[in-house]
């Protein structure tokens, strides 16, 4: 049923394997690009207009310590990829702060943690682990759509992008990561 959904994420996670060590992309409706820049930790000022890879070596090669946050607008979302580390996202506070209307977040780590959260209104809807999802607390809806995509299978990183497509209507694509951000340096915390 969302076979064509999944295969179009491992391709294009294929095509960026850079981003297969670590991240969190969080989808943000009903906000704005200062906000969203500011719920993150930074400061719109400081904001510099970069690509995908050149944001990743400056944190790894230049800037190491220094974590960085890519905006970009996709119609009314706005979407904030966090390669290498991508932790900030995911957490409660910056999801409730930037969930003006919505906020999806998938995150993974390369020391293992994964997860997908869904904001409304500022608020967790829902929360999935996707190392070992259970459908305990999620809308039938999305359990049904969970169950179909087959995130209990060990590869889930292109089925949890797939998900965010789902719930959000937005879609990754080679030229949308080919495209230049908003980036933010920021200093771990």
């Amino acid at each position: 049923m969302y076979g064509e959904v999944v295969a179009h994420y491992a391709a294009l996670l294929e095509s960026w394997p850079q981003l297969n060590e670590g991240m969190g992309v969080t989808y943000v409706e009903g906000s704005n690009r200062e906000a969203v820049l500011r719920a993150f930790g930074g400061d719109p000022a400081d904001a510099a207009i970069r690509a995908i890879d050149e944001a990743i070596d400056v944190v790894l090669v230049e800037r190491p310590g220094m974590d960085t946050v890519l905006v970009r607008e996709v119609g009314e979302w706005i979407v904030v990829i966090e390669p290498v580390s991508g932790y900030r996202g995911e957490s409660a506070p910056v999801l409730h702060a930037v969930a003006g209307v919505r906020a999806v977040n998938v995150f993974w780590s390369i020391a293992g943690p994964a997860t997908f959260t869904v904001a409304v209104a500022g608020e967790t809807a829902f929360w999935l682990d996707l190392n070992n999802p259970s459908d305990d607390g999620l809308p039938v809806g999305v359990v049904q759509v969970v169950e179909a995509l087959e995130l209990g299978d060990q590869d889930w990183y292109a089925p949890a992008l797939a998900l965010a497509e789902i719930l959000t209507g937005v879609r990754l694509t080679d030229e949308f990561l080919a495209g230049t951000f908003t980036v933010l340096l920021l200093a771990k915390e």
